[in-house]
Protein backbone atom coordinates (compact mmCIF):
# COMPACT_ATOMS: atom_id res chain seq x y z
CA UNK A 1 0.00 0.00 0.00
CA UNK A 2 1.31 3.71 -0.75
CA UNK A 3 0.68 6.43 1.36
CA UNK A 4 -2.03 7.41 -0.80
CA UNK A 5 -3.99 4.57 0.14
CA UNK A 6 -3.67 3.11 -2.93
CA UNK A 7 -4.57 -0.32 -2.30
CA UNK A 8 -7.77 0.84 -0.51
CA UNK A 9 -9.11 2.39 -3.53
CA UNK A 10 -11.25 -0.04 -6.11
CA UNK A 11 -9.14 -1.20 -8.88
CA UNK A 12 -11.29 0.71 -11.43
CA UNK A 13 -10.38 3.59 -9.53
CA UNK A 14 -6.81 2.70 -9.85
CA UNK A 15 -6.91 2.12 -13.25
CA UNK A 16 -8.39 5.52 -14.23
CA UNK A 17 -5.97 7.64 -12.03
CA UNK A 18 -3.37 5.63 -13.50
CA UNK A 19 -4.33 7.56 -17.16
CA UNK A 20 -3.35 11.10 -15.96
CA UNK A 21 -0.06 12.19 -15.58
CA UNK A 22 0.89 12.75 -11.44
CA UNK A 23 3.03 15.66 -11.88
CA UNK A 24 0.42 18.00 -14.22
CA UNK A 25 -2.91 15.68 -13.90
CA UNK A 26 -3.08 15.75 -17.86
CA UNK A 27 -3.66 12.34 -19.86
CA UNK A 28 -0.50 10.23 -19.97
CA UNK A 29 -1.48 8.76 -23.14
CA UNK A 30 -0.40 5.29 -22.11
CA UNK A 31 -0.23 2.22 -24.97
CA UNK A 32 -0.41 -0.36 -21.76
CA UNK A 33 -3.35 0.55 -20.10
CA UNK A 34 -5.21 1.26 -23.39
CA UNK A 35 -4.79 -2.64 -23.94
CA UNK A 36 -1.88 -2.35 -26.35
CA UNK A 37 2.32 -3.53 -25.68
CA UNK A 38 4.52 -1.31 -24.30
CA UNK A 39 6.14 -1.37 -27.45
CA UNK A 40 3.35 0.69 -29.02
CA UNK A 41 3.98 2.94 -26.13
CA UNK A 42 5.27 6.53 -27.21
CA UNK A 43 7.49 5.89 -23.75
CA UNK A 44 8.77 2.70 -25.15
CA UNK A 45 11.79 4.60 -26.96
CA UNK A 46 12.73 7.51 -24.69
CA UNK A 47 15.43 7.68 -22.72
CA UNK A 48 14.46 8.89 -18.91
CA UNK A 49 16.39 11.45 -16.41
CA UNK A 50 16.88 9.64 -13.22
CA UNK A 51 13.90 9.90 -10.68
CA UNK A 52 11.71 10.70 -13.86
CA UNK A 53 9.90 7.02 -13.09
CA UNK A 54 9.17 6.63 -9.36
CA UNK A 55 8.61 3.23 -8.58
CA UNK A 56 5.37 3.91 -6.04
CA UNK A 57 3.73 6.52 -8.58
CA UNK A 58 1.22 4.35 -9.43
CA UNK A 59 1.20 6.42 -13.38
CA UNK A 60 3.28 7.42 -16.05
CA UNK A 61 4.53 10.29 -16.50
CA UNK A 62 3.04 12.33 -20.05
CA UNK A 63 5.72 13.47 -22.65
CA UNK A 64 5.26 16.79 -21.90
CA UNK A 65 6.33 16.27 -18.42
CA UNK A 66 9.34 14.21 -19.62
CA UNK A 67 10.23 16.84 -21.88
CA UNK A 68 10.68 19.23 -19.48
CA UNK A 69 12.14 17.16 -17.11
CA UNK A 70 15.02 16.13 -19.48
CA UNK A 71 15.45 20.04 -20.23
CA UNK A 72 15.80 20.54 -16.47
CA UNK A 73 18.23 17.55 -16.73
CA UNK A 74 20.38 18.81 -19.35
CA UNK A 75 20.11 22.54 -18.33
CA UNK A 76 20.93 21.48 -14.74
CA UNK A 77 18.07 23.20 -13.58
CA UNK A 78 16.57 20.88 -11.14
CA UNK A 79 18.41 18.35 -9.55
CA UNK A 80 16.67 14.65 -10.22
CA UNK A 81 18.82 13.19 -7.39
Amino acid sequence: MTDTGEAAMPLKERDSGAKFCPLCRQANHCAVLAGRGIEDCWCAQQTFPPLAKPADAGACICEACLRRLQQEAASGYKRLD
